[in-house]
Formats: structure tokens, C-alpha cells, sequence
């Protein structure tokens, strides 16, 4: 404006005034209106030219005014009409421009651009010009200089016309990026003579590399049309969270452009990278010998940018965490530090973890949009066996097929990634312990990576539920009768996993806090409803750990005060009017406890409990001890007090067996509890073990009684019973029920 140039306003019926470009620059004194008084122009419709830069010197308006504004030139910025011998090329699309001869020879000059490209045809001619796609980008939109990929994946028209009117027209999908379409100027290194002043030349033009009727001649005007809706350019957005693992730190979203452009490209768009498929073979999950037996399931040349610079965007990720890749649809993978940060060892067979943006030589969102690759170096193979070696077991995915879980490292390759999520620092790590086997199912540990992963569809189905309480906070998390269903029979991952008709004939879901607290659940109560679900996150975010339920609580419309359990940390199921044992989780003789349990040899309280730390009686112990020995009902001696008592058969066997005796002929004290020398004394006696007469070195040695130190140093010597950690025995302190089935468990083996 400052060098000067005329500014023509021009009405529908060709009436103009001009202005000079210094004048107008910067100034409010000249206004386009398309309202006066708030109302649309009438007389002067669509648009009046007004201001003080028109007006008279009274503000009124006069023949500087134009009215019915239906263009507005600047003559010496536009191209002029060609002159003999020279030609112009017409461009048409959201924009319109006119190139001459000179710009278009300019342009073809501009160093190390790609504006000049070279073809040669079956016949040796070499046609050099300006890319298709290039041109097309210059009116595909407002920005003349940059070819809107986007637009072209969308879809719009190429015409491209002749002197003549000759046209062919070409999709905006097969031209974009590709130098098999180029407008040519110039063959063998001379301007054009019979097709003059262009040419379309080029593979995608061409039959057997000779020119035919799609190489239009005489090129004159490029035009762009049905334009279809453009989607936005795809953008992938990295979050990075505080400590607590709810607050942002930081926010980023770049589009695949900027990474391209940003930094280094991994990929050189020829090297083909695959993950392997399924093994198919029951015997041989994991193709150790890598022979790939399931061939590939993915394949592709691709380019694409570190997931970890793109880390770098927000901070980088914190040692030992893992980071989080969301599809568009919520499908999520997650992957541990060691595969974004990867060692030597996990570099060699792993490769670089990059989130892929071409493929194929399409650039996103053309194919599956941007995609977790791995960039193996050798056979550029990700396979069954790299997974194994190079992720934690919890990372691992699978594949259920006809009854088999199939190792599938295709399944961390997820596509249409749209969101990274990065930690700060590691989430606490939980497993989730599923037991059926009380009913005729499995067993199974739940990991926490496994758990997140099912909400997200790594089972093949969306088996996430959400429940909103009545403070209006929305938890997320898996039904209860899917978890059940994992482990209730055989068949962990079909669509009919859970069985319906074993929940219907009725067994007890028993839900385990880390507490050992636990609460029973009937089976028909939970068939495939969502009124029960095992919550992992709060406020669509994981429970913190700070927080009292972590890491899962049960929640829903069924759940009452009775049921509400939090810290859930096992799911067993067991049939109805079994004893359920409920407070020995976690316990530190829980394994001896089940081992006795599972012989019958000893059982819970009505209440479900075990009561653990509860003293035992001399009946009971004895009880224990035939059970467990599983002694024949001998007729034994009967004292007088064990007459009518609920123990009197196991009592009198056990004492025809010589394992125990009372105080007397005619007491033998069955409701007293035992004391820990003489349960020592009768579990020495059922093993079978012969007396030892050495000294022991417990700190209270000196207090256990003579008619039990041999028996005592024969348990101790075959492990069977031990101190306290402070080396005192306590011969006359009570037994635990838990010591009790310690004892009599190492005993049997």
C-alpha cells in the first residue's frame, strides 16, 4: 500500500470510482456497509461505500458514495492479459489467481522447492513442469502457498481444459502428493511447439509411458470443484498429569504436519514394518522359533515420529510409569516406560515406538489415522516372541479364538490415536484375584494394566458400566457378573462366558477387601446386570490412591450398607451353604488355613468367618487333628467330662490312637483352651514323630514343662512348630486357630 497501487470500487452496473491505496490504508474514513440505521441497504443494496473519505464536506453522501458494490479491483495487482507470444494459466477454486508465463517459469526456478519435476516417455521425451497438486493447492483454499492435504482426502474435482474447451477431470484423492500428474512447459529442455504453452504429462496420464487422450493439450485453465465437506486436519493431543494422576501439568495438541515439520521422521516410506498374526496352533502360542506361522497381521511402510519426543512436548514421562494411547472410539493401549525409553536390549527387538502418519504413500487421515508402530531392525518384524521379551507380562494382549487364548502383539498396534496421557509418577499397582475353583472353574489374577485394558475393549466387547450415586459422582468399572464369568468354568473370553445357567442354579460371589473384610453376593442377583459393578475410577479418572476405596470399590443400585465393600482385592466364588471364609485374606497362615479347609479337616463359623486369631479349644484341636490324619472312629477311652460333648467320638478315638490324654483318668477339660505345649505334644504324637531329648534355646525354655520338652524339640527339629520373633516359645499361651492349623498342616507333609 505504502509503494502505491489504485483501489477500484466497482457497482453492478459498472459505474466506478478509485482510490488511491496511501489513502484508504489503515482508515476507518472508508466503510463497505451492509446496514444504515441497523436495517439492511435498500436503494444501494448489497454494499455502499461510506465514510468521511466520501462524503461532502456537510457529510452527506454524493457520486464518490458507489453504491450496489458488486466488485472491488486492484488493476496493477492483477495479472495482465498475455501478450502475443506469451500465455497466462487460469486458476479456479475456493480462490481464484491468474499466473502468467513469467511467474510460472519463477516458480519452476524456485531452488530445492519440488516445483520442478521431470517425466520421461516411451519414447525418450523429457517433459519437465510444476507437480498437478501443486497448482490444485494453490485455490484449494484461502492460503495460496500450501496444498490443504485434508481437502483433498475430503474430496474435490480436478478440471483440467484446454484452448478448445477439451476437459478432463481427474479426483483430488489420485493427484494429491503424486508427480505421475505434472503440467508441463517444456520437453527435452524446449517450450512446447504443438501442445503449447502446456501440457498434463506423467504415469497417471500415460498408457504404457506414451501420451493419449488424457494428456491434455493446449492447457489454458485448472479448475477445482465439488468440493466436499473437509474433515479438520487429524491432531493428536499429549496430556501430562501431576503426581495425583487427576491434575494437568501440561496440554499439547499438534497435528502430523507440525510433526513432520518439528521433528526427525523415523521410517523412509520404503521399509516395511509388521506385527505378526495369531500362531493358530494351540501347541505353539508364541512361534518361538519365529518362523512367523500366522503370517502378518499388519504390514505397511510407514513414516512417523517418536512417541517420546512427542513426550518431550509435555515434560517427558516419569521413571517407571507408563503412558496411555486413546483411539478415537476409547479404545486404549497402554505401554510401560521401557517401551517409549527403550533400552538396548528392547531397542534391538522392539525398535523405536513411533506414532505413525504415513502409509503406503498416503498420508493420514486417508488410511487408519495415526498408528502405534514399531520399528524393528532385522527382519523389521514385531513378532509373538518380541512382545514376551520385551514388555512386562501384564502388557501382554491376546486373542481369544476357539476356546485359546492366543498370544496377539497386533493388538498393541492401535489406530486412530487422538490422545497420549503421561505420568508424572508411577500409579500404584494392584492385582485383582479371581477364584472359581470352589465351583469347578479357574483361577486367575487380574492385573491392573489387564483390568484397564478390558474396559477399553481388549476383550472384544465394551464392558464398561458407569453408576452415578446419590452425591452425583459417576464411577466406571466392570460389571460384578463379568469378572464371575471369567473364572466360573472353562471358558474365559467368549461371548458366553459367563454362565447363566451355573448362576442360575445359585453360588455365592464372596468379594474380599484387603482387610479381610467381605461381603457374599447371590449368583441369580447378578446375572448379566449392570447393578453390581467393581469401580476403578472416579469422576472418569482411576481412584486415587490417597482415597479410601482404592483401588476398587463396588457400587451401584443393588449395592446397600450391607454389601458396600471397598479395597477389593479378590472375587471367589463357592457353592451355596458352602463356608465361605471371609477374614483370612492376606492373613500370614492363610495358605495352611486352605490347605485344611480344602481336606475338610477344619471349616469357618456360620457367619462365614475363620476368626484366625481366635484361641482353640482342646475339642477342637483334637477334631482337627483326626480329620486332618483322617484317622478310622476307634472306641477309645471316654472321660467324664466329654460324655454328651459334640467331640466325645473324635476325642475317644483320638485317645485309643495315643495322641491324647487328660488331666486325669475322668478329665480331659475339652472346652479349655489349648495351650501351645500341648498342642505340640498331640500333633508330635499323630505325626508319628519319636521324642527328642535335646536343649532348647528359646529365651523361656526354662518354663515349658517337663512332660513336654521332648515332644517340643521333635517339632521344632522337623519344622513343624517355631518361636515368636523375640525368641520366646510361650509354652502355657494360648493357640491361635491360625497356629493350630499351621502346625497340624506342616505335620502332614
Amino acid at each position: 500500500a505504502a509503494s502505491g497501487y489504485t483501489v477500484e470500487v466497482i457497482a453492478e452496473d459498472g459505474y466506478s470510482r478509485t482510490f488511491d491505496s496511501a489513502e484508504v490504508a489503515g482508515s476507518d474514513d472508508y466503510i463497505v456497509a451492509n446496514k444504515v440505521n441497523d436495517q439492511v441497504l435498500t436503494e444501494s443494496w448489497p454494499l455502499r461505500l461510506v465514510g468521511d473519505g466520501v462524503a461532502k464536506e456537510d457529510g452527506s453522501l454524493g457520486g464518490a458514495a458507489v453504491g450496489n458494490i458488486a466488485r472491488i479491483e486492484i488493476p496493477e495487482l492483477k495479472t495482465p492479459a498475455a501478450k502475443a507470444g506469451s500465455w497466462n494459466l487460469t486458476l479456479i477454486g475456493k480462490i481464484s489467481d491468474v499466473i502468467s508465463q513469467a511467474e510460472f517459469e519463477e516458480a519452476l526456478a524456485c531452488p530445492n522447492a519440488g516445483h520442478c519435476v521431470e517425466w520421461t516417455d516411451s519414447d525418450g521425451n523429457v517433459w519437465s513442469g510444476i507437480p498437478l497438486w501443486l497448482l490444485a493447492g494453490w485455490v484449494d483454499d484461502r492460503q495460496p502457498h500450501d496444498f490443504n492435504v485434508t481437502q483433498a482426502t475430503a474430496g474435490y474435482t480436478i478440471l483440467v481444459k484446454a484452448e478448445d474447451g477439451y476437459t478432463k477431470d481427474f479426483a483430488s484423492s489420485e493427484v494429491a502428493w503424486s508427480n505421475d500428474y505434472i503440467i508441463a512447459n517444456k520437453v527435452n529442455g524446449q517450450a512446447l511447439t504443438d501442445s503449447w504453452p502446456l501440457r498434463l504429462v506423467g504415469d497417471g496420464v500415460a498408457s504404457d509411458g506414451s501420451l493419449g487422450g488424457r494428456s491434455v493439450s493446449n492447457i489454458v485453465e485448472i479448475e477445482l470443484t465439488s468440493f466436499e465437506s473437509s474433515q479438520g486436519i487429524p491432531q493428536v493431543r499429549i496430556v501430562k498429569f501431576a503426581e495425583d494422576g487427576v491434575t494437568v501439568l501440561k496440554d499439547v495438541t499438534i497435528d502430523y504436519l507440525q510433526m513432520e515439520k518439528e521433528f526427525e521422521v523415523i521410517g523412509d516410506g520404503k521399509t516395511v514394518y509388521r506385527f505378526e498374526g495369531l500362531t493358530m496352533n494351540p501347541d505353539d502360542l508364541w512361534g518361538e522359533d519365529e518362523t512367523y506361522p500366522g503370517g502378518f497381521k499388519i504390514e505397511n511402510a510407514v513414516k512417523g515420529t517418536r512417541i517420546r519426543d512427542l513426550c518431550g512436548l509435555v515434560g517427558g514421562m516419569g521413571p517407571g510409569t507408563e503412558i496411555v494411547l486413546v483411539a478415537e472410539d476409547g479404545f486404549e493401549v497402554r505401554l510401560p516406560y521401557s517401551s517409549i525409553y527403550p533400552d538396548p536390549a528392547v531397542l534391538e527387538r522392539q525398535g523405536e515406538a513411533i506414532l505413525a502418519w504415513w502409509f503406503d504413500g498416503e498420508y493420514v487421515p486417508s488410511h487408519s489415522g495415526m498408528r502405534l508402530f514399531f520399528t524393528p531392525g532385522g527382519d523389521h518384524v514385531y513378532g509373538q516372541m518380541d512382545m514376551r521379551l520385551t514388555l512386562p507380562e501384564n502388557y501382554w494382549h491376546y486373542n481369544y479364538q476357539d476356546g485359546v487364548q492366543y498370544p496377539s502383539c497386533a493388538g498393541l498396534s492401535i489406530k486412530y490415536v487422538s490422545e497420549i496421557r503421561v505420568y508424572s509418577k508411577p500409579r500404584g499397582d494392584w492385582t485383582l484375584k479371581l477364584d472359581g475353583r470352589a465351583i469347578g472353574g479357574l483361577v486367575y489374577d487380574v492385573s491392573k494394566t489387564y483390568f484397564e485394558q478390558a474396559l477399553a475393549c481388549q476383550f472384544g466387547a465394551n464392558h464398561i458400566a458407569y453408576y452415578t450415586d446419590a452425591e452425583g459422582r459417576v464411577w466406571g468399572g466392570m460389571p460384578l457378573w463379568f469378572l464371575a464369568g471369567f473364572v466360573d468354568d472353562e471358558d474365559q473370553h467368549s461371548k458366553e462366558a459367563f454362565n447363566d445357567e451355573l448362576a442360575k442354579s445359585g453360588y455365592q460371589v464372596v468379594l474380599v477387601a484387603a482387610d479381610g473384610y467381605a461381603v457374599s453376593i447371590d449368583s441369580k442377583d447378578i446375572i448379566r446386570s449392570n447393578n453390581y459393578i467393581v469401580a476403578n475410577t472416579l469422576g472418569g479418572v482411576p481412584i486415587p490412591e490417597s482415597d479410601s476405596s482404592w483401588p476398587l470399590r463396588l457400587v451401584g443400585p443393588a449395592v446397600s450398607g450391607k454389601t458396600s465393600i471397598a479395597q477389593i482385592e479378590r472375587i471367589e466364588l463357592y457353592p451355596d451353604g458352602a463356608a465361605i471364609i471371609k477374614d483370612i485374606a492376606g492373613h500370614w497362615a492363610e495358605g495352611k488355613i486352605k490347605e485344611l479347609i480344602a481336606l475338610g479337616a477344619i471349616s469357618g463359623y456360620p457367619d462365614g468367618t475363620f476368626k484366625p486369631n481366635n484361641s482353640i479349644t482342646r475339642a477342637e484341636f483334637t477334631s482337627i487333628l483326626v480329620k486332618a490324619f483322617q484317622l478310622d472312629k476307634q472306641d477309645g477311652h471316654v472321660f467324664t467330662d466329654t460324655k454328651s460333648h459334640w467331640a466325645e467320638e473324635v476325642i475317644s478315638t483320638a485317645a485309643s490312637y495315643g495322641i491324647v490324654s487328660g488331666y486325669s483318668d475322668e478329665v480331659f477339660g475339652p472346652n479349655d483352651n489349648i495351650t501351645r505345649e500341648q498342642m505340640a505334644v498331640m500333633v508330635m504324637r499323630a505325626a508319628g514323630l519319636e521324642p527328642v531329648a535335646e536343649k532348647l534355646s528359646f529365651a523361656d525354655s526354662e518354663s515349658i514343662a517337663g512332660w513336654a520338652r521332648e515332644a517340643i524339640a521333635a517339632a521344632v527339629k522337623n519344622g513343624i512348630i517355631s518361636g515368636y520373633p523375640d525368641n520366646s516359645f510361650r509354652p502355657q499361651g494360648k493357640a491361635t486357630r491360625a497356629e493350630a492349623a499351621t502346625v497340624i498342616a506342616k505335620a502332614l507333609r
